[in-house]
């Protein structure tokens, strides 16, 4: 599914082009989970609930102002 999606050619093999897509599609993923957490802290920050960095990253801290 992932080479059709790609416009790659449908072998079921993870040649190189493939595993270049499969990375590329990874890396987007993350950046946009991190974009969702910065989003997050900025809102906690602003509520004062977090007073910690905006940098996208999980924290039990964030987890912490969350809950509260």
């Amino acid at each position: 599914a992932l080479q059709g999606a790609a416009g790659l050619p449908q072998t079921g093999v993870v040649d190189p082009a493939t595993e270049s897509e499969l990375a590329r599609q990874l890396a987007d993923q993350g950046e946009q989970q991190a974009l969702s957490i910065a989003a997050i802290q900025g809102a906690l920050a602003a509520a004062g609930f977090y007073d910690g960095p905006i940098d996208g990253t999980w924290t039990p801290e964030i987890e912490s102002a969350v809950m509260a």
